[in-house]
């Protein structure tokens, strides 16, 4: 794969040249169909990734660039209706050209024109990746910040709970000791099964009192 080598300027140059520009498929062989294609060789030029990115931005933002299949396909079908073209690069899976820099595009390919303002050099690139770095790591640091502020608004609520589970159990207790109810009955209850215990202590003495003294009298009998 070519790293060096603009793939747009190459492209530019081999229309303005009308030099042949060959395309491989998945396994490296050539073929005719540009929807085959996998990756575009422009001679000894060099060889590219069909998704590889080229310096035309269609917007401020960092990523948002077209890609060199894009562009070739767009300039193979330049001549169709802007809706046949679209319905062609949904059905193909391909990033369509907007139709705002039709014109632009086709003078800048040609060589009608030299430049374009929505070209960028290797300098502007790379500060627009940088501030996208920042602006990801801006976003990364929010999150976390997000996922701290939940884990911490969880651990409250759990607090909270506990907190009102303790102070149910306590007014509960306070209820019972503080209520105006009376436990009569229930100290009705205790004073009767205590009786019944204490009476059948005495009656179990009174049997064995009972026993002893028949014992006695016939042995007195003797």
């Amino acid at each position: 794969m070519a790293t060096g080598n603009n793939p747009l300027q190459l492209l530019r140059e081999f229309i303005i040249n009308n030099k042949e520009i060959d395309f491989l498929d998945k396994d490296g062989n050539l073929t005719t169909k540009i929807e085959e294609a996998e990756q575009i060789k422009f001679g000894d030029a060099g060889t590219f990734d069909k998704n590889e990115l080229t310096n035309y931005y269609f917007s401020k933002k960092a990523a948002d660039r077209y890609s060199l299949i894009s562009m070739l396909y767009f300039w193979k079908n330049r001549n169709e209706g802007y809706y046949t073209y679209l319905k062609a690069t949904q059905l193909n899976k391909i990033q369509g050209v907007s139709f705002t820099f039709k014109t632009d595009l086709i003078d800048y390919l040609s060589g009608k024109k030299e430049t374009s303002d929505n070209l960028k050099d290797q300098k502007e690139i790379e500060q627009l990746e940088n501030s996208l770095d920042v602006e990801n790591e801006d976003l990364d640091e929010g999150r976390l910040g997000s996922k701290r502020s939940n884990e911490e608004e969880e651990e409250l609520t759990q607090m909270c709970k506990q907190i009102a589970k303790r102070e149910r159990v306590l007014g509960g207790r306070n209820s019972i000791l503080t209520s105006n109810k009376s436990f009569e009955h229930v100290i009705k209850i205790s004073e009767e099964m205590l009786k019944k215990a204490l009476e059948g202590g005495k009656e179990e003495k009174s049997g064995a009192k009972s026993v002893q003294l028949v014992q006695e009298k016939k042995n007195h009998e003797k």
